[in-house]
């Protein structure tokens, strides 16, 4: 079994667009536990790592291209557009790369004592998601709201940025899941 580290190798020729600074500091995000999250568009080069044992979640949904998530068992993925990956903060770690020219994303990572999220995995899952093109255009509109600072800009991203969260509960709560310890999942919700 391998282990990663957190490392980050992002070429110049990538682009990144983050949800601001200012979306994720009002009280309901917060609340949430939404650390940060944004689009990437990676290159070839590009390699990011993330640990186990990690203080979030990781959430990632492939808008267009293929990507490689290497998992610390050896296990290896490949998505492409309209797959969702999520590492639960106390699951293995991983590394994600490019596997076309060009990989774009939409990601998040979700604080681990956030007050929503109580039905995920406890390791990862990639499944297809179903609500991809509603969760591509939510991280797309609170991003371009906040840019370009139109009227109510900010009353509009907020509830985006909620609507985005009941897609992504939607997307977890209906996946089936791979990685380790699934009958705890559902033995959990049996009884919940």
């Amino acid at each position: 079994m391998r282990t990663f580290k957190d490392f980050n190798r992002i070429p110049k020729s990538s682009i990144e667009q983050f949800l601001p600074l200012s979306f994720l500091n009002q009280e309901y995000f917060k609340t949430m536990g939404i650390i940060t999250g944004g689009i990437s568009l990676l290159g070839k080069g590009t390699v990011i790592s993330r640990e186990k044992n990690r203080g979030y979640h990781i959430l990632i949904l492939t808008i267009s291209g293929t990507g490689k998530f290497i998992m610390e068992n050896g296990i290896e993925y490949v998505t492409g557009a309209g797959q969702l990956f999520f590492s639960a903060s106390d699951g293995q770690g991983h590394r994600h790369l490019p596997v076309s020219e060009t990989w774009e994303i939409c990601w998040l990572q979700i604080d681990k004592n956030n007050n929503w999220l109580v039905s995920h995995p406890d390791d990862y899952l990639i499944s297809k998601s179903i609500h991809a093109t509603y969760i591509m255009n939510c991280f797309k509109t609170i991003i371009s709201e906040y840019s370009e600072q139109t009227k109510n800009y900010t009353t509009i991203a907020e509830l985006t940025g909620q609507l985005l969260l009941q897609y992504i509960r939607r997307e977890i709560d209906m996946t089936d899941y791979s990685g380790r310890n699934v009958g705890y999942l559902k033995n959990f919700n049996s009884l919940w």
